[in-house]
């Protein structure tokens, strides 16, 4: 498989980076380089990261960070983690396996939540299927979980770095034009839920909804109309979880009201729905187009079913032209074919019996 590089953007992640370079060097299979892309972290992570072995270079947002490391890695793949995930022993050595066997040029795995109650297994859950079912129609990936080939990451320029969410998702559907894209399913990758035990799962549901709305309606989302936090979390013991589906933050931070979201989706509905309009017309049209053909091999197949039925006798079928056209019955010239002619027939053949 060649040399594996890990690659590990960062802001202020003293509380979580240890964990996750600990668990880098318990692997069965080690990465063979450490890249992490510090965006100016004011906690000591860069000093932490070097007591560690891993090489330390400038970063910025997740996006830029990533094609930082990437640039400074020597590895033939790249594996994009997060500093909030906690990979078992066996994580990578797995990953790769099934990523080689499957010919996967790029990749994402199963998540699971690192700290969750039922409801967050359950949100965990169903995202999985969802992203398992949409691999090949739409392909989405977690950023804090993307394995890839350098040769491929390369070739369509690395994240975009002007979008400051959803630029994992963005990153796999470009990639999956170039290269084969998909889903490892023998392991799973445990994320911390900090996020969602600060914001909330609507909260944050709800920001990833508005993204993809704007990707489905062809805008862009370069620019958020409500906060995306970086660097700015504590440890998951620090959030409260009965907000979890509390509106407050929503209706106190946003300053895009839900109904936005309603515009967005709107005129994709109604191109949607016109173009069902018209593809039930031509269906329409077509099935009128077709219903001489169908309705003369109907009448095809039950006239030969009829003909098996009475054990082989030959049997006609009448085709429209000549229910249009009578038919006539031909009479030999010099004969007129009239009941008198047929009944003198009948005499004639009487009389040459009696002689």
């Amino acid at each position: 498989m060649g040399r594996l590089s890990v690659i590990v953007p960062t802001l202020n992640e003293a509380a979580y980076l240890p964990h996750l370079l600990e668990a880098l060097q318990g692997q069965t299979r080690p990465p063979d380089e450490v890249v992490v892309a510090d965006a100016g972290s004011t906690d000591g992570t860069p000093d932490l990261a070097r007591r560690y072995g891993a090489r330390v270079v400038p970063g910025g947002n997740p996006a830029t960070g990533r094609n930082a490391g990437a640039r400074a890695a020597t590895g033939d793949l790249f594996f994009f983690l997060d500093a909030d995930v906690l990979p078992a022993p066996d994580f990578l050595a797995v990953a790769l396996q099934e990523f080689g066997e499957r010919g996967y040029d790029v990749a994402t795995c199963w998540m699971e939540p690192l700290e969750g109650d039922w409801l967050e297994r359950a949100v965990f859950q169903g995202a999985n299927l969802f992203f398992l079912t949409m691999q090949s129609a739409r392909p989405y990936a977690p950023g804090f979980c993307i394995l890839v080939r350098r040769r491929l990451h390369e070739a369509i320029g690395g994240f975009d770095e002007r979008l400051p969410l959803g630029e994992d998702a963005d990153y796999v559907r470009r990639a999956a034009r170039f290269g084969r894209f998909g889903m490892l399913t023998r392991t799973r990758i445990p994320v911390s839920m900090r996020r969602f035990r600060k914001e909330g799962l609507l909260q944050v549901g709800l920001k990833y909804l508005w993204w993809e709305a704007r990707a489905l309606a062809g805008k862009s989302q370069a620019e958020l109309p409500f906060p995306y936090e970086y660097g700015a979390f504590a440890p998951p013991e620090a959030y409260a979880r009965p907000h979890s589906l509390s509106l407050r933050p929503v209706q106190q931070e946003w300053e895009m009201p839900l109904r936005v979201l309603y515009r967005v989706f709107l005129p994709g509905v109604e191109r949607f729905r016109g173009g069902w309009e018209r593809s039930m017309e031509q269906l329409r049209l077509l099935q009128q187009q077709m219903r001489w053909p169908f309705a003369f091999l109907e009448q095809v197949v039950s006239r030969w079913a009829l003909l098996l039925a009475l054990g082989g006798k030959t049997l006609r079928v009448a085709t429209p032209r000549d229910r249009m056209v009578p038919r006539r019955t031909r009479v030999p010239k010099g004969r007129v074919h009239s009941p008198r002619n047929a009944d003198r027939r009948r005499g004639d053949a009487g009389s040459s019996r009696v002689a």
